[in-house]
């Protein structure tokens, strides 16, 4: 049976930052004027940005982070690269070993923190930050990691293309095509091909090969875009 998780409202009582008076006059703000609890007491002064994103932390089960307090580490962005942390909006800010902790600006988008399981074949949990602190953390750690299609496609050795004539009957050499494919651009390229459409919602992609160029398009909404 799932747990029901605690009100926002409730949990900023237990803070001792809130009334129960004060729960009850922003339910009826609420009501009249409709948004979150936790944004209508931000907005009447109650509480701050600060003490919200800690009672959503402990309503989610995550911890609180300060990217202006943390360092992040070579090592942490080699596990994330730029176009996964931008696609996803997350920070890298710990690894013991076995669980990567990722900061998120959204508590509830429990999908990301399970792709990111996938893709990185690791153990991650969330920490929750705010969209401001991540986008300045990607800015600080990112700015000069970032990768294109392009540069990745310039970083694939032209000299090891070989181009297959599918009239020709000789036998492929099997090993080699799957550490061709296996390649760290390759691999890239492909993670940002999938990612782009993950990020602008696509429902499929078209890897379309001509004679002295490749195109790839995606459908969004029901229209083909290059």
């Amino acid at each position: 049976m799932a747990l029901v998780a605690k009100p926002i409202g409730q949990i900023l009582k237990d803070m001792e930052l809130i009334t129960e008076l004060d729960i009850q006059e922003a339910l009826q703000d609420q009501k009249s004027k409709g948004g979150a609890l936790g944004r209508i007491l931000v907005e009447k002064d109650l509480i701050t940005d600060a003490d919200l994103r800690i009672a959503i932390a402990k309503q989610s089960g995550m911890e609180p982070v300060d990217l202006d307090e943390v360092t992040v580490t070579a090592d942490l962005l080699e596990m994330v690269p730029a176009h996964v942390a931008e696609t996803y909006q997350v920070i890298p800010v710990e690894f013991d070993g076995t669980v990567l902790t990722l900061a998120v600006a959204d508590p509830q988008n429990i999908s990301a923190l399970d792709d990111m399981k996938f893709m990185l074949n690791l153990e991650v949990k969330g920490a929750l930050s705010d969209p401001e602190s991540i986008e300045r953390a990607m800015e600080k750690y990112y700015a000069d990691r970032a990768e294109s299609m392009e540069s990745l496609l310039g970083s694939i050795d032209k000299d090891e293309i070989e181009v297959l004539d599918d009239t020709r009957h000789e036998m492929l050499d099997l090993d080699q095509l799957e550490k061709d494919v296996n390649a760290a651009p390759v691999v890239k390229l492909l993670n940002m091909v999938l990612l782009s459409a993950i990020k602008d919602r696509a429902s499929d992609i078209h890897l379309e090969p001509f004679e002295k160029e490749f195109k790839i398009r995606y459908r969004v909404d029901g229209v083909l875009y290059e």
